[in-house]
């Protein structure tokens, strides 16, 4: 029996639990993830897993990692890829000290709210 296999058995997988979390995810490849590791739970090699899913084994050890790390909470966190932010340090500590206290028309742009147009705006403008 491998290491992986091994570590899944020891912390077990929780039938009840796998059901609630699948049906409050509306996203289906977070739905997958779930229902992958719910065959592996049920005797299901890695490798059956990567064919009948269409993907690679390591993406289904991965899976399965993410399990063990976290159990079926971390299989339902989306995804989240980090955005390089386009303004520089300076330039955001300098935008949240004007858009925090102020609304658009004090800066001297139009409109009262403060929407992504009129923010792009005014970070051109500076």
């Amino acid at each position: 029996m491998n290491q992986l296999r091994e570590a899944f058995t020891q912390q077990g997988f929780d039938t009840a639990a796998y059901q609630q979390c699948l049906h409050r995810t509306p996203a289906e490849y977070l739905r997958r993830r779930l229902r992958c590791v719910h065959a592996y739970a049920q005797g299901q090699s890695v490798a059956s897993l990567a064919v009948d899913w269409h993907i690679s084994q390591p993406t289904v050890r991965a899976y399965v990692r993410q399990y063990l790390a976290g159990g079926l909470a971390a299989l339902c966190q989306p995804t989240r890829r980090p955005r390089a932010s386009q303004l520089t340090p300076a330039q955001q500590q300098a935008f949240k000290q004007v858009l925090l206290p102020c609304d658009p028309s004090q800066v001297g742009l139009s409109g009262h709210l403060w929407t992504s147009n009129v923010m792009r705006e005014y970070v051109l403008a500076t």
